[in-house]
């Protein structure tokens, strides 16, 4: 457990260990999203095989470097720590 999450508290934040140096290999990515609870969506109804889908949003007034995400066409937040 420690290994996989750097030995970080859930509300740290989260970083991206793997270089992805073989992309023929799955891998993982976790990321804090913000505003999930607001979104209208449960989190039963995200399965897995769902696309994901990483959107700038560079006119976004209060962060330029936001980025949305979105399930299947639909908004479920911000992604926190996406550099």
């Amino acid at each position: 457990m420690l290994g996989h999450t750097g030995a970080k508290l859930p509300n740290d934040g989260f970083s991206l260990i793997n270089p992805f140096d073989n992309t023929n290999v799955p891998h993982e990515f976790y990321i804090e999203v913000a505003g999930f609870r607001y979104q209208g969506i449960a989190l039963e109804d995200i399965t897995e095989s769902m696309p994901v889908n990483f959107i700038l949003e560079p006119s976004n007034l209060k962060d330029q470097n936001t980025v949305r995400v979105e399930v299947a066409g639909q908004k479920i937040g911000y992604g926190m720590g996406i550099e």
